[in-house]
């Protein structure tokens, strides 16, 4: 949940910082109707992952393999996000808009 509040501030700033009252009204009800829709549907099937067929204890993993999992995305996922930002860093200023 707290993902998503922070997933719609990014995307609301991002895309709303230059649009007029109308549409950055227009863009907040759209981001507010997509979030409504997801917890919607996990509310829907909350206690199973296949909707009444299997259940989330009956579909983990062992806790090793979860471990590792956790292990692998706290190494990878930092250099995936440093090699974003670099590029960025890298290219800022020096694409032009394809816009004519």
């Amino acid at each position: 949940m707290l993902l998503a509040v922070v997933l719609f501030r990014l995307a609301f700033r991002g895309c709303g910082a230059n649009l007029t009252q109308k549409k950055r009204t227009a863009l907040c009800l759209c981001l507010v109707a997509i979030l409504v829709l997801i917890l919607g549907f996990a509310l829907s099937v909350y206690p199973t992952v296949v909707p009444f067929r299997i259940s989330y204890s009956e579909a983990s993993s062992a806790s090793a393999s979860q471990g590792f999992i956790v292990v692998g995305a706290a190494i990878v996922i930092p250099v995936i996000l440093g090699y974003t930002i670099l590029s960025y860093r890298i290219f800022k200023g020096k694409v032009e808009s394809w816009s004519a």
